[in-house]
């Protein structure tokens, strides 16, 4: 399944931005244009309205720069 996932051109994970990391009280997500915190089981969701916006979120949230 990791090979599908890393390579299928049906995979999620090719076709899109994903990164997401575990916390301890839930996950920090950026998929595409979307942050998604997850907290206490509480799901919040924000657009990200440009590449920039994005890249900010990246660094703040999950220490990501480019």
């Amino acid at each position: 399944m990791c090979h599908y996932h890393q390579t299928s051109p049906e995979s999620p994970f090719t076709r899109k931005i994903v990164c997401s990391q575990t916390t301890p009280d839930g996950r920090l997500t950026v998929a595409d244009r979307r942050l998604i915190l997850t907290r206490n089981g509480t799901r919040e969701e924000q657009l990200l309205a440009s590449d920039e916006e994005r890249s900010a979120a990246l660094k703040q949230y999950l220490k990501i720069v480019f």
